[in-house]
């Protein structure tokens, strides 16, 4: 075992001893293809009576051990892989300009600012929407077209490109735009451009008919718990954990939430974003993977590690239910500037440990997970966890333990005085 695989598991198992999750798998990938991949834990906490007696008895003696290629909700890493990795393909194809104006493919948008919104104000996240509910997840009762009419519908709190405000209506109009542009649905895109070409056979907005086929391969259960869902009344196991993105889901495929997949499969990915955009050679893991083929220029690999808001004097606002997390990972309602690429968030927006690079750039999901990706150090991290079960915990509680739990994490992957396992990468 080397230095960072023995680390990485002390620190996974340290988290579920302390219950921040029940299971993990934490991976992590070099440009050169090697690639260290740790799963531990269980889907659930197996039942004890002290933990009967704190309220969390929601568990199983015999539940599944997670495997490296169990698959995972991986929440708001959706809105960046593929989402906007989508429109990010559309810009280098011509097929989309960062000026363009959002109406212009969904017309049907209409607000008081609605002339104004682009293309690169949804990339970046630069929409204060005005809810007239406490969160969008309060809409969540409604009908799904009523929904997706409540987003096409939303005000504005400022004029576009005054103040960054992370939500999920910037995603959904993003994919929106994404389908109209390419011609089909998100999930067919992503399948198409990302997923079948790079090998990412366990990745998939439709996790239901992926059950059937490993159980015939005697695989046993390989979608991973994320909470006992009190709205639902029941387990979520394969179905989306986001509220707003199952309900969207009866009729559109949603580009907030919904992506399902595991540590191989993103590392994968972000092998590709390592190389520049390339996937090929020897070192490539995944033998379904086409070998040579180009996913983006090395430029928009560039554009990826610039910070868009840079230099713009944005508006101090702050979320309706929600607050930007401070360095070390608290949440106390305190502004700080927030730093995002294109369609990533970069090194101190979120937390990524002290050793990543500045424009290190990446992805957190609610459920527990993280992709980073380090193109200056050559080093990509993909932590998946099911930190929601059996319930969410309080949102500041929730930030505290998952963000301190991907610090650590990160100052290990990214620390260069540990070693990999000896030998090149896996066949």
């Amino acid at each position: 075992m080397s230095d960072l695989e023995q680390r990485l598991t002390e620190r996974i198992d340290r988290a579920i001893a302390e219950r921040v999750f029940p299971g993990c798998v934490v991976g992590v990938v070099r440009k050169s293809g090697e690639r260290l991949v740790v799963p531990r834990g269980r889907f659930t906490y197996p039942r004890t009576r002290s933990a009967e007696r704190d309220g969390a008895g929601h568990g199983d003696n015999k539940s599944p051990v997670v495997q490296a290629d169990s698959i995972f909700d991986v929440a708001s890493i959706t809105k960046s892989i593929p989402t906007a990795s989508l429109a990010l393909q559309a810009l280098e194809e011509g097929q989309l300009k960062l000026t363009d104006r959002l109406i212009d493919f969904v017309p049907e948008f209409q607000n008081q600012y609605r002339e104004q919104v682009t293309i690169w104000n949804l990339l970046t996240y630069t929409l204060d929407w005005q809810y007239d509910r406490p969160t969008l997840s309060a809409y969540k009762d409604l009908p799904a077209r009523d929904v997706l009419d409540a987003v096409l519908h939303m005000k504005l709190r400022y004029p576009p490109g005054r103040a960054y405000f992370y939500a999920n209506p910037t995603a959904i109009l993003l994919g929106l735009v994404v389908e109209r542009v390419l011609g089909a649905p998100l999930d067919q895109l992503a399948a198409e451009r990302f997923f079948r070409p790079l090998g990412m056979t366990r990745t998939t907005f439709h996790p239901e008919q992926l059950r059937p086929s490993f159980s015939k391969e005697g695989g046993g259960e390989v979608l991973v718990p994320t909470e006992i869902d009190p709205w639902r009344n029941r387990l979520l196991q394969g179905e989306v954990h986001d509220e707003i993105a199952a309900v969207l889901q009866e009729i559109m495929v949603p580009g907030c939430a919904g992506l399902f997949s595991t540590a191989p499969d993103l590392l994968t990915f972000l092998e590709m974003l390592l190389r520049g955009g390339e996937l090929g050679g020897l070192a490539s893991p995944k033998p379904m993977a086409q070998r040579g083929r180009r996913y983006f220029s090395e430029a928009t690999i560039r554009d990826l590690r610039v910070d868009q808001l840079a230099g713009r004097d944005l508006e101090k606002t702050l979320p309706p239910g929600n607050v930007y997390p401070v360095r070390n990972g608290i949440s106390n309602g305190a502004y700080r500037r927030q730093r995002t690429g294109l369609g990533w968030e970069l090194s101190g927006g979120i937390e990524m440990g002290s050793h990543a690079s500045p424009d290190a750039f990446g992805k957190t999901g609610f459920t527990g997970c993280v992709v980073i990706c380090d193109v200056p150090r050559g080093v990509g991290l993909v932590i998946l966890s099911n930190t929601t079960y059996p319930k969410r915990k309080p949102l500041e509680e929730h930030r505290r333990v998952i963000n301190e739990f991907r610090r650590d994490i990160a100052d290990l992957a990214f620390n260069s005085n540990y070693s990999f396992p000896k030998g090149g990468p896996p066949d």
